[in-house]
């Protein structure tokens, strides 16, 4: 049966499996920014099998408590204690039994449906090749993806899937991991009526027949979608006005006499009671008072809805909820970066935007640059100090065109913090599959930048192309390292495209041909040390001229350079090159001669000390990279409990 038939899910799928029974509960729940109680003492409990709605006007905190559930970090403090099972959850507790499908469905665009849901199998669990196939067989058949489990999931760029079919996948993705609980926000958003009835009602089929919890956050359910949960909790300016049965809330404002009017959607009639922005706040207040005055009459009801609740939240606090179950065993980090390796593979070869559309960037500005100074090709006296020029332009602006990898890893990494949190792998399984694609993929864009532009038109030294390229990719990845660490430290790539021009620029100033190294100022000289442009200049022009010689020049014993050039007329003496550039008749010589302008350059070879140096800074730049990456996959905190409260276990560290 899929998603838009409905039906028993998990007939003829028991490979998927049926819960143990679960408790989710959460009291007293609060939300502080700035001293100001965004979410006001917030309390319930959702057991499995049952869907609970959190409905509200706009700014009434549904998201915030759905943030407090899936321990999202935020600026204020939140207090409070949400348990499974009497446990208290903690961020490796959440990634074991929580699933959390997001408002906005950030998918892989180039990925297809089956793809998707199978990488996400294997990165999350150790079955065989054929159970991995099985299980991904009955997720698209029932999440009625089998029309389209071979088309690219797509974005705003390309055409992909439907919203609804994008809801489907990340549900999809979501079961993946066998949850005891999934949390929706505004799982409804973006679908047509009938498609947001049809599926709220596999939610509640699915919730029933998995025996999991469901908790979802939704904006303005119709009739026929509010009447398919079990549970409604309706929320204004962050305190409840109703916490039940959804069934009841009918029955509730009727004794509050705010009646629903007859063919009236009842949670309309409840939203325009509780909307502060088109109700006055006396009659909100009303709701408010009214539901707190009931609730605790209600709680001390031996036989009502109410004081079960309050039962259940005490036995939680005492540890008296059941254990939660084992946990399937998940792939060790070498098989999570081989999935993740696999995928990065697939994402590389489909996404022209990080690769492929830098290569023929990187082959058209070099080559273009190449025939601006085409004359340099020319090994002559005069066009010495231009091979300078145009290896600073063919390595600066391939460079500066890093800034696309901002962007590029900046949306990657939206989907890699959700992974992580998810319990899908660690984000250091990610960092290392991302750096093994990453160093081959720079010898690429290398051979797409130097091949055509370097060396069939401007003629650089055959013979070293291979130092020249391990020289060039060292320095594109050691800018992509940058690249990736601004993209992860800044969520607004804005900042972090600024970010890293300025790093680019600096490279450029800093790098002994603008201004000599000895003239920078303390404590911007340190610029000079800790970027790799001057380290590569210097070793491609030792490179490229080192072996080669220069016409215009000869080699003569009598004059203290070493060489001498011939003047204008043929002529030739002590003084005759001052009517003539004269740099040297050997690439050394000439190499000595343009230090003497810009004295990061010498005739002493340093290659491998600036390689080393310059994969130093990449390394640098790669551990800063992780590091953020690692602290902010990880930032999630549990909530800070009451002083007088201890919990049933000890504490775990997250």
């Amino acid at each position: 049966m899929t998603v838009e038939e409905g039906g028993n899910f998990v007939k003829g799928n028991e490979h998927l499996g049926k819960r143990a029974d679960s408790i989710f509960t959460f009291s007293d729940c609060r939300y502080v920014i700035k001293g100001k109680e965004i979410l006001k003492g917030l309390s319930g409990t959702v057991k499995s099998g049952e869907v609970l709605a959190i409905v509200g006007p706009s700014g009434a905190g549904k998201t915030m408590l759905m943030n407090v559930f899936s321990l999202k970090s935020g600026p204020g403090r939140r207090e409070g204690r949400v348990t499974l099972n009497s446990r208290d959850v903690t961020l490796s507790k959440f990634k074991k039994y929580f699933s959390v499908v997001e408002q906005q469905d950030n998918h892989w665009a180039y990925l297809t449906p089956r793809e998707a849901i199978t990488l996400a199998t294997e990165l999350q669990h150790t079955y065989s090749a054929e159970q991995t196939v099985q299980i991904v067989d009955s997720l698209i058949e029932n999440m009625g993806l089998t029309g389209c489990q071979n088309t690219r999931v797509g974005n705003q760029f390309i055409q992909g899937l439907s919203g609804g079919q994008k809801r489907r996948l990340s549900l999809a993705i979501a079961l993946v991991k066998k949850p005891c609980v999934i949390l929706l926000d505004e799982p409804t958003s973006g679908l047509d009526a009938a498609a947001a009835t049809s599926i709220m009602s596999f939610f509640k089929d699915l919730a029933q027949n998995l025996n999991i919890v469901i908790a979802c956050t939704i904006h303005q359910p119709s009739t026929k979608v509010y009447n398919g949960f079990d549970l409604a909790m309706v929320l204004t300016g962050g305190r409840s006005a109703f916490f039940g049965p959804a069934s009841f809330l009918g029955d509730y404002l009727q004794l509050i006499d705010r009646p629903i009017p007859r063919n009236s959607n009842p949670a309309e009639h409840v939203l325009d009671l509780v909307n502060r922005e088109f109700t006055s706040p006396k009659e909100v207040d009303y709701m408010i008072d009214s539901w707190k005055a009931y609730s605790d009459k209600e709680t001390r009801n031996p036989d009502s809805y109410l004081h079960k609740i309050a039962e259940e939240i005490a036995n939680q606090k005492k540890g008296r909820g059941g254990s939660l179950p084992e946990p399937e065993p998940s792939p060790g980090a070498l098989s999570q970066v081989g999935t993740l390796l696999k995928r990065q593979t697939i994402l590389t070869i489909r996404d022209p935007i990080m690769y492929f559309g830098r290569a023929v960037a990187f082959l058209v500005a070099c080559t273009f640059f190449s025939f601006v100074y085409l004359e340099s090709r020319e090994r002559t006296q005069s066009q010495a100090p231009y091979k300078l020029f145009l290896f600073m332009w063919h390595i600066g602006v391939p460079c500066a065109l890093g800034v696309v990898a901002v962007i590029a890893y900046n949306m990657e990494f939206v989907s890699i913090k959700r992974e992580v949190k998810q319990g899908q792998y660690s984000p250091s399984s990610y960092v290392f599959a991302s750096s093994i694609l990453q160093l081959p993929m720079m010898f690429v864009l290398g051979i797409a930048a130097l091949t055509v532009g370097g060396y069939c038109v401007s003629l650089y030294h055959v013979p070293m192309y291979g130092q020249m390229l391990m020289l060039y990719a060292s320095t594109l990845w050691t800018f992509e390292s940058m690249a990736q660490l601004f993209a992860v430290q800044f969520p607004n790539p804005l900042l972090g495209m600024l970010a890293y021009m300025n790093l680019w620029f600096s490279s450029f100033l800093f790098c002994g041909i603008m201004v000599p190294e000895a003239d920078v100022p303390w404590p911007l000289k340190v610029f000079c040390y800790i970027l790799p442009l001057k380290y590569f200049l210097k070793s491609a022009m030792h490179t490229d001229l080192h072996e080669t010689t220069f016409r215009g020049a000869m080699l003569d014993s009598e004059d203290p350079r070493g060489f001498s050039c011939r003047n204008a007329t043929g002529d030739q003496g002590a003084g005759a090159e001052s009517s003539l550039a004269c740099y040297g008749y050997t690439g050394h010589q000439v190499l000595d001669s343009v230090g003497v302008t810009y004295r990061s350059i010498e005739s002493k070879s340093t290659y491998v000390e600036d390689l080393l140096i310059i994969l130093a800074i990449g390394i640098l730049f790669k551990v800063m990279g992780t590091l953020v990456t690692i602290t902010a996959c990880r930032a999630q905190k549990g909530l800070s409990k009451p002083s007088k409260e201890s919990s049933t276990e000890e504490e775990e560290t997250t």
